[in-house]
């Protein structure tokens, strides 16, 4: 089975910038802290409270 985890943008919500659904963590936050500052996935997950399917789907985000 498949979990699909929308990637959203609201415009009220972190200026319109796309974010993963039910939170403020925006898809250029977790991708910077992943690929410029070295973080793993599991740390993003730990401090923003992410599953690994939201980190995927926001450092697969394509908008």
């Amino acid at each position: 089975m498949s979990v699909t985890i929308p990637v959203v943008s609201t415009p009220n919500v972190l200026g319109g910038k796309p974010r993963v659904e039910g939170t403020r963590v925006g898809v250029h936050q977790i991708g910077s802290l992943i690929r410029e500052q070295g973080w793993s996935t599991a740390a993003v997950a730990e401090a923003f409270d992410l599953t690994p399917d939201e980190i995927d789907a926001a450092l697969t985000y394509r908008g």
